[in-house]
């Protein structure tokens, strides 16, 4: 998710001219900060998000997609992701990925997932804990929550993995605690 943003960003999200954002800029109605040795100007996401808010501007589909929480689900069953989906309000944002292999190259192009869930069911036992190996060493998951979907008469734990969730499982305790990784996102 960026954290910071550049007049010229800020422009686009706005929809106005970057001349306009860096008079909002100077005038101290929008706050940031200059880069050392330089002009150019940065804002910060919460700065930006408080201007929005105080002005009455709507913060654009770019704001709001990096709000969403991302969430990566590698070989689950897509019907099963359907019934996870908590609701067109949601800041959940889901990214799908049948093999660790598409996985690996999907989050290359995106931001980081808060959440990754691994389904034992179609990656095997060694698959996901050679999944989990790599997402632990990766700097870039350091933040990133593991979930594995066990099957009935799997390994009901595995080294490495936040949380676990055997099938049958409850859909909807799985649904609870996404949206609790919603919320931390918005505190």
């Amino acid at each position: 998710m960026r954290t910071v943003f550049t007049t010229g960003q800020v422009a686009k999200i706005a929809k106005v001219a970057p001349r306009t954002v860096s008079k909002w800029f100077d005038s101290g109605r929008l706050k940031g900060y200059r880069i050392p040795g330089s002009q150019d100007r940065r804002i910060p996401r919460e700065n930006l998000i408080r201007f929005f808010k105080e002005y009455g501007m709507p913060q654009g589909d770019e704001l709001e997609e990096q709000a969403k929480v991302n969430i990566l689900t590698v070989g689950l069953d897509p019907a099963l992701m359907d019934v996870i989906k908590v609701g067109d309000d949601s800041k959940l944002a889901f990214t799908h990925a049948g093999s660790l292999l598409e996985a690996g190259l999907s989050v290359k192009t995106a931001n980081p997932p808060k959440v990754i869930i691994l389904d034992q069911y179609s990656l095997t036992n060694d698959n996901v804990r050679d999944g989990i190996g790599s997402i632990r060493k990766e700097e870039l998951f350091e933040d990133s929550v593991v979930v594995v979907v066990t099957c009935e008469d799997g390994v009901s734990q595995f080294d490495g993995a936040d949380f676990t969730f055997q099938r049958p499982f409850d859909v909807m305790q799985l649904s609870t605690k996404l949206k609790l990784f919603e919320s931390e996102e918005a505190a």
